[in-house]
């Protein structure tokens, strides 16, 4: 009797998808920002992504595979709330400036820099994209309610660099 078995298929895995950078902005969403102080951040990125000059500069970078962007929200818990996202075209931009103009907010708690800043590295770790460069962006008032080291010193890690302040 022959030996029946089953033929599995295989998985492809997706290539990673090359980009110039990968942005990560990372905005504080706790208690210490109030209403008007969170629009101010998300109409700033809005505003920002909407310029001519970042607009031309976005679309420099097109032919390497533009630019991939994400957002992340953090209190004293931390979410993805615009997933990444590819700019590499004026289409692609317009719809996310959309995006970032119609963002909720996601949390109103304590202050956590570090989850913020860990969820971002997660989300450069397992995204679909390889940028040139990888940049997070922090955008907050204040330090962290518990031990404001470890928001400086956990992210940094292969690849990525600190910003102003940072070692």
């Amino acid at each position: 009797m022959a030996a029946l078995g089953s033929v599995g298929t295989a998985q492809a895995v997706p290539l990673p998808v090359a980009v110039a950078l990968e942005l990560s902005l990372v905005i504080d969403v706790s208690g210490s920002i109030s209403s008007s102080e969170y629009t101010l951040q998300k109409n700033g990125y809005r505003d920002a992504f909407d310029s001519s000059t970042v607009r031309s500069n976005i679309l420099s970078f097109a032919p390497s595979g533009g630019i991939a962007v994400n957002v992340i929200q953090f209190s004293d818990n931390a979410q993805q709330s615009i997933g990444w996202t590819q700019l590499n075209s004026t289409a692609s931009i317009d719809t996310f400036v959309s995006q970032l103009g119609s963002m909720s907010r996601l949390f109103n708690d304590n202050t956590d820099v570090e989850d913020g800043m860990k969820v971002s590295l997660a989300s450069f770790l397992s995204n679909n994209f390889e940028g040139t460069r990888k940049v997070m962006d922090v955008s907050g008032d204040g330090e962290q309610n518990s031990d404001p080291a470890c928001a400086v010193s956990a992210p940094l890690q292969p690849g990525l660099r600190g910003g102003a302040g940072a070692a």
